[in-house]
């Protein structure tokens, strides 16, 4: 068993229709639900878009050394933006000026919104189970490099 989850070809396709599960989910959910993403989430989406394309051309392209590589190099960039989108989240870290939630004050009690339209990245927006959308990701993407990351180091010294 352990053989076919660490088979790097297997991991390939396993990466790849993860990557794309987790990119239809999320338009699904914003279109079906009416849930806009903020910056951050539409990065993360990209990068598992970015993800998905890199499994799909290291399937195609076996006799190229290079490339066999992309999809590992692609996951630790997106492991690590979903990580940081959980730490502003948690309030772990600072948000970004054009990401941050402004909060209302005396002067001016309404709440104010963002000048790109999109919802703050340092406030959960979407839940599933009480688990915020930044977690399912971050945790998406952490086992997929992990898994990945194993199948690449076992391809490649064993």
């Amino acid at each position: 068993m352990l053989k076919f989850i660490f088979n790097f070809d297997t991991n390939l396709k396993f990466t790849g229709l993860v990557s794309t599960l987790c990119v239809a989910s999320s338009i699904f959910t914003q279109y079906v639900f009416d849930k806009t993403p903020c910056l951050l989430c539409l990065l993360s989406r990209i990068c598992f878009i970015v993800v998905a394309i890199a499994c799909f051309l290291a399937i195609k392209q076996k006799h190229l050394n290079w490339i066999q590589s992309l999809p590992l190099s692609t996951l630790f960039v997106l492991f690590c933006i979903c990580f940081y989108h959980l730490g502003i989240e948690n309030s772990w870290w600072m948000a970004p000026e054009t990401c941050r939630t402004i909060l209302p004050t005396l002067d001016n009690p309404e709440p104010v919104t963002l000048l790109n339209g999109r919802p703050p990245c340092d406030s959960a927006g979407f839940h599933i189970f009480g688990i915020s959308i930044t977690l399912f990701s971050f945790a998406v993407s952490g086992c997929l490099t992990w898994l990945h990351s194993i199948a690449f180091i076992l391809r490649k010294f064993v």
